[in-house]
């Protein structure tokens, strides 16, 4: 079975694309609009990382969709069984892919979260080794009174550029060579520091360095962030050209202190706002020489366009990745249940039903194998439903050894211990899908399955005790997605009763036992003996084949075929004689075009070229549209290439195979109407592993009944032929009958 991916993991990667799509299409924009001002660009950076933190929240999230077309789908559980003595199945192991995939996430947040951490404690150890830097240099005092803003200076080792952080305290670290700067370049890069205390910019840093460590796997929101912090320090640049009118000596300075940076604590991280990042260097530089103004008209104008194609670009990510969410679900005490949302009349749904004592459809039974070492302090009340009318105030001291053979009556929950297991709770059901080829043989009913969950709630074990065959794989791959609370005692078993239903206008009569009653008996003995399991397989096969021959006789008039595409044998399949044929489920849209296809039969390796050819099929407008229908495409070699091959014939050293899985092919109407009996020759190419991989008519009886029996030897199973000893392909010629009793 294939893993289908959580929902969680889902909506990461729709929101992912939501914000990937929405910045990529907004980086573009400034450059469009040819809009260079810092200010505007720190504003429009930082609403655009509001709106992509914003936008999961704000959006409609779709409820996931419930299964396609028509198929009402509800459970019920039976008798649960706590069997203490018994040791929990085999748990299979799988790669856990999504697990692994959410563990990296974490791994990576928390990664990152210890760097900022021990960011944080090299700050507090720079402070706590600086010298203050008194008396203050005449430049640095006069910066205070323009800017109106204080701040502890100090002398630090450990930087080689200006290093500002706190919040109550604000402390500036300056590097040693800070002394030997002009007092010009002194009083610009004070100014510089002093700019970023009045607006708390070391703050806003490390909000930005926690969204950094939650985003770290996306760049997109990485990227934006480095944005913001461009935009922020080309805006404390023009503030400091303001208030200082030393454009050159800024410049001058700027430069100084990347000249003298070292390489290596350069790349140490340091969560405050750095005075000079080199690749931010000649950016900065170079809005300082040239500023491009604009109008505020022009301005206006721009960013009114700007936001507009935000919010479109917003509105198609939200569109094409929707964030999706599990319906509503409401847990009744009563019983194991859960209900999603109610399904329409056109749709699929899950309902639930507890299971009572007084419903016939219940199983019943005893406390199995009894109570090992009894109750202790007694069943107060007595077991109600079990003994009829109870034991009155309990059995004190429990019943020694238990109750060997179980107590008979209806018991929904067996007791352990004294205490009630109580019924676990359904907290998350996958719907099963209706399978194609048994919607369009309009076939319902119920699969039967005994569940068994293990002490986190999962679904270790599936056993099939009726159903369908068409139904069963659907109800099994559902319900081994199924999550329930924790039970009381592990592991737990119960049944869980999937009932397919296809609504009241696509109801038809029940295709079960019939004319295919052979076939469909063959199918519950296999289902049902563990010893005939290998026969499964071909057990399946032949009611399907059943099955597809009875849609081609009840099928509207056949589309028409305006386009077909050959089919290429694929080299490995012709090396080893296989053929047959390819049953596919194909819809015919309003225009002709072929999807949605789906395998039904046929041999797997011939069944990817089938579907390479159909895919280019076209068929005329249909009437009514889209149309289900089935296609077959056929694989022969011909006689001549299989002669090349080595197909033997019976006979000398040449040992002839032996049927192991014979069903008769069914009457058709037509010919049960005229009453047509009489045989069918074929001549059969069977290969080394025994499956019959050519079928043709020699002797013909009637069109609709040679059919048959070429749709029904094609699944008959045979013990290979040999040549000395050895496996060979052979030709053979059989004979169908047909009678009527």
């Amino acid at each position: 079975m294939v893993t289908m991916s959580p929902l969680w993991f889902n909506n990461l990667l729709a929101a992912s694309a939501q914000i990937a799509l929405l910045v990529v299409v907004a980086a573009l924009l400034p450059g469009a609009f040819r809009l260079r001002q810092p200010r505007v660009l720190l504003g429009y950076w930082t609403a655009l990382l509001a709106a992509c933190l914003l936008l999961p929240l704000l959006e409609p999230w779709r409820t996931v969709p419930q299964p396609p077309a028509g198929a009402a789908v509800t459970f019920r559980t039976g008798t649960i069984r706590v069997l203490t003595a018994a040791a929990p199945p085999a748990k299979h192991w799988t790669f856990p892919i999504y697990q692994v995939v959410a563990l990296a996430l974490l791994a990576g947040i928390v990664v990152r979260l210890i760097g900022l951490g021990i960011g944080l404690l090299r700050l507090r150890q720079y402070r706590r080794t600086a010298l203050p830097l008194t008396p203050l240099p005449d430049a640095i005092k006069e910066t205070q009174a323009r800017t109106r803003t204080r701040a502890g200076f100090c002398l630090s080792k450990a930087v080689d550029s200006p290093v500002t952080f706190g919040l109550v305290r604000p402390v500036i670290l300056m590097p040693e060579r800070f002394l030997d700067f002009e007092a010009a370049q002194q009083a610009t890069i004070a100014c510089h520091e002093l700019v970023h205390v009045r607006r708390h910019h070391w703050a806003q840093h490390l909000a930005e360095e926690f969204l950094r460590a939650g985003f770290w796997f996306h760049p997109a929101i990485i990227w934006l962030i480095a944005r913001i912090r461009v935009a922020r320090e080309q805006v404390v640049d023009l503030e400091v050209l303001e208030l200082t009118g030393a454009r050159r000596c800024y410049l001058e300075a700027l430069l100084e202190i990347a000249a003298g940076r070292n390489l290596a604590r350069a790349t140490q991280a340091i969560p405050a706002p750095p005075f000079l990042v080199e690749n931010q260097l000649a950016e900065r530089v170079a809005l300082m020489l040239k500023e491009v103004p604009m109008s505020r008209t022009r301005l206006i104008a721009s960013l009114t366009a700007m936001l507009g194609c935000v919010a479109m670009i917003g509105a198609l990510a939200v569109s094409s990745f929707p964030l999706k969410a599990l319906p509503r679900e409401s847990v009744m005490s009563d019983g194991v249940s859960a209900q999603g949302s109610r399904p329409q009349s056109h749709e699929a749904g899950t309902t639930t039903k507890p299971c009572f004592s007084s419903d016939p459809d219940c199983p019943k039974g005893g406390v199995i194998g009894g109570v090992v070492g009894g109750v202790p302090g007694g069943v107060v009340g007595g077991i109600v439903g079990g003994v009829i009318t109870g034991v009155p105030g309990g059995v004190s001291g429990g019943i020694p050894g238990g109750v060997s053979g179980g107590v008979p009556g209806e018991v929904p929950v067996e007791s352990v211990g004294g205490d009630d297991a109580p019924a676990p709770k359904l907290e998350h059901a996958v719907p099963p899908e209706y399978p194609p080829l048994a919607k369009m043989a309009r076939i319902q009913g119920d699969v039967v399955l005994e569940v068994t969950i293990d002490e986190d709630g999962t679904v270790t074990n599936l056993e099939v005790e009726d159903g369908h065959p068409l139904l069963v794989k659907a109800a099994m791959d559902a319900v081994r997605q199924w999550k329930y609370s924790k039970p009381a005692v592990a592991p737990m078993h119960f049944e869980v009763t999937v009932h397919f239903e296809l609504p009241k206008e696509a109801k038809g009569e029940s295709t079960r036992p019939g004319a295919d009653k052979e076939a469909y008996e063959t199918y519950l003995r296999v289902l049902r003996d563990e010893k005939a399991s290998a026969q499964w397989p071909a057990a399946k096969e032949a009611y399907e084949n059943y099955l597809l021959a009875l849609l081609r006789a009840e099928q509207a008039p056949p589309l028409k075929l305006v386009k077909s595409v050959g089919p290429v044998y694929p080299p490995e399949a012709k090396e080893k004689h296989i053929q047959g044929n390819v049953v596919l489920s194909v819809t015919v849209d309003k225009t002709g075009k072929v999807s949605n296809l789906e395998v039904l039969s046929g041999p797997e390796q011939l069944v990817k070229s089938a579907l390479d050819a159909v895919k280019q099929w076209e068929y005329e407008p249909p009437a009514q549209a889209p149309v289900l229908t089935t296609v077959t495409v056929n694989f022969t070699l011909s006689d001549s290439g299989a002669q090349r091959e080595g197909i033997y014939r019976v006979g000398g050293d040449v040992i002839a195979p032996k049927a192991i899985f014979k069903p008769e092919p069914p009457y058709t109407k037509a010919a049960r109407k005229d009453k047509i009996t009489g045989s069918v020759e074929l001549s059969l190419v069977i290969d080394a592993e025994g499956n019959v991989t050519e079928a043709r008519v020699v002797k013909a009886l009637d069109p609709g009944l040679d059919q048959s029996a070429l749709r029904t030897v094609r699944t008959w199973k045979f013990q290979p032929a040999t040549r000395n000893g050895k496996p060979v392909p052979v030709r053979v010629t059989v004979e169908t009958e047909f009678k009527l009793f």
